[in-house]
């Protein structure tokens, strides 16, 4: 229905189409803001124009590293509707409950509009359900029993509940059996063997597709285990969790590098036997031994003052990426979000990181951190400017490319229209009745920048007659 109405709007189609690539940067950055907040106080405007900088390049990222997937998302309109308005209605909710949590709250009300909130964005897009679903268990598992109310209790309770229920709604798994599978596999495997293989498919190729977002992740994670350490917060714990973590998460690198090279070789999509294999299995451990370490560090990190934000984000995109991750999905328009907000939450450690390396360094109960008294700006350490390099990679792992892909967004589709705008002349004069015919490029010179639906199928032909209301004697053919 909104993309009917969208689609009504003629040349003011453009206005809902900005503002909805637009809020999900808009959404990001509220993230970022309530971060800082808990970090220093504060916003400040130089620190807030950074945070707004990183929120809009952050979707660019992705782009710049698979610009097929600008033309999938954005430039697709009823993707750009329910994916960027989606995950913008989706991480709103998600703030809002967050900010309703304790004993003293102004506005009580603001709480049951985050929890219609979350039931819209839900309804609106199917994987914001899970990825709502992922920061409320973070939530609950962050929060301590001081900032805990039987109302804020009831409302992530009904938050959970609705959209567990919006998950196990029939016509969404209806339509992926309609779909088939990622790659061919016998019809007489298990459900079990079968979604083994679909998320050892999914994170291998993931993984192998955009590394530069898997690896900000990774730097991102050891620059706040080395800052935390420092300033001798479970030292020995977090150390050891760290050292599993490296190790897992090169061995993941290893052995998805292994699987995506074996069925390139072999000039395959996917293959079940190699995924069951050794050496697939080996993928789903590593993965499985990351993903639990990153859970219990991120929970471990959360609960320091000033943190929380890294607990509600990454609890997020565990969420976001939990359904294409079963369903086997390679990448591409339906692991955008998962994508986006997982670079986001990389973001968010790293600032994290940044606002505990300025913080004191007084010791307490024999080796304690003081963080908890919030202490001034610390003289720089071996440590601490260690941890300041890191996050310099880091965020230019995450947001290098996003110059790029802003870019070439910008470029491609003003190629794309000028092309277009021939054909848009020929529209003019076939409805005055003083052309029969309307030639349509097979291509245009930014195929990447185009949906998946535009000009690569014969259906295209007569979608474009009813789309510009064509005369019936007029043709439309593709050259």
């Amino acid at each position: 229905m909104m993309v009917q109405l969208v689609m009504a709007m003629g040349g003011w189609i453009r206005v809902p189409l900005v503002l909805s690539s637009l809020s999900t940067s808009l959404a990001l950055w509220l993230m970022m803001r309530a971060l800082i907040r808990d970090l220093r106080g504060v916003v400040s405007p130089g620190v807030d124009l950074l945070a707004g900088v990183g929120a809009f390049l952050v979707p660019m990222t992705l782009i710049g590293i698979e610009p097929n997937m600008g033309g999938d998302t954005i430039m697709f309109i009823a993707a750009n509707i329910g994916y960027m308005w989606g995950l913008a209605l989706g991480i709103v909710s998600i703030l809002l409950l967050w900010s309703q949590r304790g004993p003293n709250v102004d506005h009580g009300w603001v709480l049951w509009v985050a929890v219609a909130l979350s039931y819209v964005a839900s309804i609106h897009h199917e994987l914001n359900a899970p990825g709502i679903v992922g920061a409320i268990v973070a939530m609950a598992l962050i929060t301590p029993a001081g900032k805990w109310t039987t109302r804020w209790a009831v409302a992530l309770v009904m938050v959970a509940a609705g959209n567990t229920a919006r998950m196990g709604m029939p016509g969404l798994w209806a339509r992926s059996r309609r779909l088939g599978g990622p790659y061919p596999y016998p019809k007489i495997t298990g459900e079990i063997p079968k979604r083994v293989s679909f998320v050892v498919h999914s994170v291998s190729h993931s993984l192998t597709n955009y590394p530069v977002v898997f690896f900000a992740i990774m730097l991102s994670v050891i620059v706040m285990c080395l800052v935390v350490m420092k300033r001798g917060f479970h030292r020995r714990a977090i150390g050891i969790l760290l050292a599993l973590f490296c190790v897992a998460s090169v061995g993941l690198a290893a052995t998805s590098l292994r699987v995506v090279t074996v069925l390139a070789r072999r000039k395959l999509v996917g293959d079940i036997r190699l995924y069951l294999s050794a050496t697939g299995l080996l993928v789903g451990v590593c993965f499985s031994v990351v993903m639990v370490i990153l859970v219990v560090l991120t929970v471990m990190v959360a609960r320091i003052p000033g943190c929380c934000m890294v607990g509600v984000s990454t609890g997020a995109a565990f969420g976001y990426y939990a359904l294409p991750m079963i369903q086997g999905s390679p990448g591409g328009r339906t692991s955008f979000l998962s994508l986006v907000v997982f670079t986001m939450s990389a973001l968010v450690w790293t600032w994290a990181a940044v606002g505990l390396a300025q913080r004191g360094t007084n010791q307490v109960d024999g080796g304690a951190s003081s963080m908890e008294s919030g202490g001034r700006l610390a003289a720089a350490t071996p440590g601490s400017q260690l941890a300041m390099v890191l996050v310099t990679i880091a965020t230019a792992a995450c947001l290098g490319t996003g110059l790029q892909g802003a870019w070439g967004m910008l470029q491609g589709a003003t190629i794309n229209g000028s092309v277009w705008r021939q054909v848009n002349a020929q529209v003019d004069l076939a409805r005055r009745g003083e052309r029969d015919t309307v030639v349509v490029p097979k291509a245009l010179p930014a195929p990447d920048w185009l949906p998946d639906y535009a000009g690569q199928r014969g259906s295209v032909v007569d979608g474009l007659h009813q789309y510009y209301d064509l005369p019936k004697n007029v043709t439309v053919v593709r050259r």
